[in-house]
Order: C-alpha cells, then sequence, then structure tokens
C-alpha cells in the first residue's frame, strides 16, 4: 500500500502522465487463488488502497482480475466489493470457469474476457480446432464470436498488431450466433481433455533462479499435448529461441508452479522434455 500511496494517491503526477483525470476501472490485480483474494482485502491492504482513491474522485469503478477456477470465483461472485471482473475464458477453456461466469453474470457484475484465442494456440493450430467452426466463418472469427455472441459477456480484450486485424475483430461484432449456436460450439469442442491443460504463455512463471526459461519450454510442450512428436516439441523449443537442455537443471523448488495462473504441472513437464 505504500507504493501504491506514494506513486498514486500522494503524487498526482501520474494521471498527469496517463493523459486522465480519473481511472475508469481499476482492478486489484492478478487473484490466483481465494488465499490471495483474502490477502487483498486485508485492513490497510491493497483494496482499502484502491478504495481511499475512489474516495477521491481518482477511480470510478472497481473491479478485479483473476485466474481462479471457475468454482473459487463462484465464491466472490456476490461480493458487493467489485462492480466487474476480468478473467481468461475462451471457445478452449471455457468448462474451467464456466462455473465462475456464470455466477459473476447471475449478481450482474460487468464480465472482460481477456485471452480470448487462448494466447495465440487456436489460431496458431487451426486444424487441431476445426471443430470450433461455425457455419462458413473460420476457426478464429468463430471463437471470438462464441464470445461476443454471449450477452453475459460485457467485453472482450483482443490483441491487434496489424491494420487488417482492426477488421477482422469489426467481423466478430456482426451477425452474431444464436444461443443455440454458441451451445454448439460448445458441444463440438473437441473431447480431447488434454488441451484444458495448454500454456497460452502468460510468463508468470519466468522467475527461475536456476536459468531455466519455463515459459518456453511449457509452451512448446503444447505441441505434446496436441498430438505432435518429441521431436516436433524440440523443434518448438528452437523455434520460440529456448534451450532443450535447460529442463534437465530443474531442481524441483517449484516456485515456478507456484505462479503459474492455470495450475500446471511444470515440473513434471520439464522431466519429460529432459528425457525427450
Amino acid at each position: 500500500v505504500s507504493y501504491f500511496q506514494e506513486t498514486f494517491l500522494y503524487n498526482p503526477k501520474s494521471l498527469e502522465n496517463m493523459k486522465l483525470d480519473k481511472i475508469d476501472v481499476m482492478h486489484s490485480w492478478c487473484v490466483q487463488t481465494l488465499e490471495e483474494y483474502e490477502e487483498f482485502h486485508k485492513s490497510g491492504g491493497i483494496y482499502d488502497g484502491i478504495l481511499e482513491a475512489q474516495s477521491r474522485g481518482y477511480v470510478d469503478v472497481i473491479s478485479f482480475s483473476t485466474h481462479m477456477k471457475g468454482e473459487d470465483i463462484a465464491k466472490v461472485a456476490s461480493s458487493d466489493r467489485y462492480s466487474g471482473c476480468l478473467l481468461g475464458y475462451n471457445a478452449m477453456n471455457f468448462a474451467y470457469r464456466e462455473e465462475g461466469i456464470s455466477a459473476l453474470a447471475k449478481n450482474n457484475k460487468g464480465i472482460v474476457v481477456m485471452n480470448p484465442l487462448s494466447g495465440g494456440v487456436i489460431p496458431e493450430n487451426p486444424e487441431i480446432f476445426q471443430n470450433l467452426r461455425n457455419g462458413q466463418d473460420d476457426v478464429v472469427l468463430s471463437a471470438l464470436k462464441f464470445l461476443t455472441s454471449q450477452e453475459r459477456i460485457t467485453s472482450i480484450i483482443t490483441g491487434i498488431s496489424k491494420f487488417s486485424e482492426v477488421d477482422f475483430n469489426v467481423q466478430a461484432g456482426e451477425n452474431l450466433y444464436t444461443k443455440e449456436e454458441v451451445a454448439s460450439i460448445m458441444n463440438k469442442r473437441t473431447n480431447n481433455q488434454e488441451l484444458d491443460k495448454i500454456c497460452t504463455h502468460c510468463m508468470y512463471c519466468d522467475n527461475c533462479e536456476y536459468g531455466i526459461k519455463p515459459p518456453q519450454l511449457i509452451y512448446s510442450y503444447n505441441q505434446k499435448l496436441m498430438g505432435k512428436t518429441d521431436d516436433e516439441v524440440l523443434a518448438e523449443i528452437e523455434r520460440m529461441g529456448g534451450d532443450k537442455n535447460q529442463a534437465k537443471k530443474c531442481v524441483e523448488c517449484g516456485k515456478c508452479e507456484s505462479k503459474c495462473t492455470q495450475k500446471l504441472p511444470i515440473i513434471e513437464r520439464l522431466k519429460e522434455i529432459a528425457k525427450m
């Protein structure tokens, strides 16, 4: 809180630098577990700091961003502390967070979706996700319309790297799907449960004291979950600029796993890569 107060509450220049009179929506950022959620709300903690900023007119709406699983999000969805929630939700992992999305909607909370294409996994592997397609729309457009067509979702955050993608994103807001078509995409989703355990390359695990780069290795391991060979996994590590031999350095301290937003078995996967 002292850092928050020094750089924000007691330093209006932060708003000047952003050319803002106030922040429309401020999040309690990156709540990964229910324990962290409670930690954020201890007296004198982060949430109290945001409340103080709101009382001074610096903040309009308070929300929280989370990587918790759906059932844990549902446990806090009725809280009057927040007006909304930012969370990862897409056509691949919807089952993991469905309970939370439903609870937030039931409690009239704003829902903003990040990671709508699973960190690029869906567009990078269209052949794997052909069963997401609806009508004439391709895989990526179907995945985006799966979200924009749900009334309970307030907004989605999509990454844009070139002008043509602006037009593409606009298409995701046209000719929306019916509830039946959204349900059809859910039903057609691949039965490969391993795809629920795909790394989205959020980079939170990039904290190894022994020089290992888990993000590159574990993201490359996705190839294994999608039915590719060990050689293809190793080739992907090289394509990502990683070092396949790093996996052998793991001492199983668990620091990377504790930071993983998806609770993936990073140590186990590093062992498998070392064997490859």
